[in-house]
This record gives structure tokens, sequence and C-alpha cells, in this order.
């Protein structure tokens, strides 16, 4: 997960999957290729994560504690009334 160093919003996901399904870990090199091209490098981190299948954002928001470099996942009430931006 590619994430802004200020405030730990996640900015991308990606995940490597091989031939036979399993996961693997990208290189710090595959990381830097997948960064937007409109994002500054140095204003971004990475952090890897264990997760089988990664949640939908309709039931877990994810961000990223950039004092402790550790994910956070936050899961979204689905009988909560949802924001609009006007």
């Amino acid at each position: 997960m590619i994430y802004d160093k200020s405030n730990g919003e996640i900015v991308h996901i990606h995940r490597n999957v091989d031939i036979n399904g399993r996961s693997y870990t990208c290189t710090e090199e595959e990381i830097h290729r997948m960064i937007p091209p409109h994002i500054d490098q140095k204003s971004v981190g990475f952090i890897s994560a264990e997760l089988e299948q990664p949640p939908s954002g309709r039931q877990v928001k994810m961000s990223v504690d950039v004092t402790k470099n550790t994910l956070i996942q936050t899961f979204i009430d689905k009988d909560a009334p949802i924001e609009k931006n006007e």
C-alpha cells in the first residue's frame, strides 16, 4: 500500500499474484514504479500488509498511522447515514 506521509491516507493499493494465485511481496523498485506520476515520490511511503482479500471501501476505511508505520482498519457502520460531499 502506498500512502501519503502527511496524513496516512492510502493513495494506491497493489497486490502481486503468481501463476498459482499466491500473493508475493513487491520489491521496492516495483513499488516506486506503481506510484502514480502526479504524486511526488518523496511525499509517500509504503507499507506491506498480509490481507487475504483487501476489504471493500464500503466496509472498511484503511489508513496508516504515520508515527508507527502501521495499518489502521476502521470498520464502517453499515447503518450510519452516508456522507455527501457538496
